[in-house]
């Protein structure tokens, strides 16, 4: 396991060390949880995208020439 020394703003570190007292465990544990949280975070941002993109309309550009099989797909009827 890497070590790390990070700085953290009073207000941040009070904070940081009431909930590792709540928890019951070390400050690290919080910290070590909180960037597994964001790196998941992170890797469901690609499904995401996407998601968003197979359920989003063509936005179209004048000038724009797409062949109908290509966007067909893509129609979303109201």
């Amino acid at each position: 396991m890497g070590c790390n020394v990070i700085a953290l703003d009073e207000e941040d570190d009070s904070w940081l060390a009431e909930m590792a007292r709540q928890e019951g465990v070390p400050k690290t544990h919080l910290i070590r949880r909180a960037v597994r949280a964001y790196r998941e975070q992170f890797a469901g941002e690609g499904a995401a995208i996407e998601s968003l993109l197979l359920t989003t309309p063509v936005l179209w550009l004048e000038g724009d020439v797409i062949e109908p099989e290509i966007i067909e797909p893509w129609i979303i009827e109201p």
